[in-house]
């Protein structure tokens, strides 16, 4: 009995010194959601929480101030050297439809070597594959779609950034740019 207790007890430590060292290499921040497309102004209306490791990015985001049963996309764009001229990456974070209270949470994680989305109308940019999570700068941004009661909804609305109520989503921000507005974004720069 006592030599199993011992056992156990070496196991628990053994298992608990791995997760220690699994975690040294992962650096988390947060910051603030607005409600301004910057993602560095306006009104502060949620958080995202991120997790920095060598190989993936992971983040929760919070938000509030967004419009009960209205569908939100919420998207990864990153800069992987800190200049979008060296490209860009953007992908599908999460997607869900606001509560009647207006809020959100929203879990994602993406790997280093995920290879972006190709947004063709954005050709002023190019789209690299997911890299250097560490020193990246990380933005999240939250599209809307319109409202799930319209008779217009369709789950794809959930899946992309031009899928949406026509009258929004058709020519934002202009002629040739197809996609939902931005309605909310957040910002992290890595610290030095």
């Amino acid at each position: 009995m006592k030599r199993t207790s011992i056992i156990a007890s070496l196991v628990i430590a053994l298992v608990l010194a791995t997760a220690s060292v699994a975690l040294a290499g992962t650096t988390k921040s947060r910051a603030p959601m607005y409600d301004d497309p910057s993602g560095t102004s306006g009104n502060e209306v949620g958080w995202t929480q991120l997790h920095r490791d060598d190989d993936r990015l992971r983040a929760t985001v919070k938000t509030s101030d967004l419009k009960p049963g209205g569908v939100y996309t919420f998207w990864w764009v990153t800069v992987p050297t800190g200049n979008p001229a060296d490209g860009v990456f953007v992908d599908l974070l999460g997607s869900t439809i606001a509560g009647q209270n207006g809020k959100a949470t929203v879990h994602g994680s993406v790997a280093v070597g995920t290879p972006s989305i190709d947004i063709p109308f954005h050709s002023f940019l190019t789209f690299v594959p997911m890299a250097n999570p560490e020193q990246a700068v990380v933005r999240v941004e939250v599209a809307y779609h319109g409202q799930a009661d319209s008779e217009n909804y369709s789950d794809d609305w959930l899946l992309d950034f031009w899928t949406g109520e026509e009258s929004m989503c058709s020519e934002f921000p202009g002629p040739g740019f197809n996609h939902c507005p931005i309605v909310q974004a957040t910002q992290d720069v890595p610290s030095s």
